[in-house]
């Protein structure tokens, strides 16, 4: 795919993805002793990457895709743990799992608006 907003779209979606389901890892693990909340953060390095591309593109004049490959980073959130030693706090990951869906939903509906211009360009040729 040599489209940078396609590619940069479908590194969202994956990002997302991967934030839902460690939000959904979370959950299921409330009462699991020990264990630490998850969390997935590729927003920055996704925006760091798209950055990048577009000073290379700058300085070389041709188009360069951004390599997003390694954006999505994973980790445990750092928060205080109760006396078992959990630290999953139920309200954020429900806020968290809201926001995270609709991200995706409007990053899914920008990768369909894409898709069906240049679909709608294919058919007018």
């Amino acid at each position: 795919m040599t489209d940078v907003t396609a590619v940069t779209l479908m590194a969202a979606m994956r990002g997302l993805q991967e934030r839902q389901r460690a939000t959904a890892d979370n959950i299921a693990n409330i009462q699991t002793p020990g264990y630490q909340a998850r969390k997935v953060d590729f927003e920055s390095a996704l925006q760091g990457a798209i950055s990048d591309a577009q000073q290379s593109s700058f300085s070389t004049g041709a188009p360069v895709i951004p390599d997003l490959n390694n954006v999505i980073q994973g980790g445990v959130t750092g928060d205080p743990s109760r006396e078992d030693g959990n630290n999953v706090l139920l309200d954020r990951e429900q806020t968290l799992g809201m926001e995270t869906k609709l991200q995706y939903s409007l990053v899914q509906r920008a990768l369909e608006s894409r898709y069906t211009g240049l679909r709608d360009v294919l058919r007018s040729v």
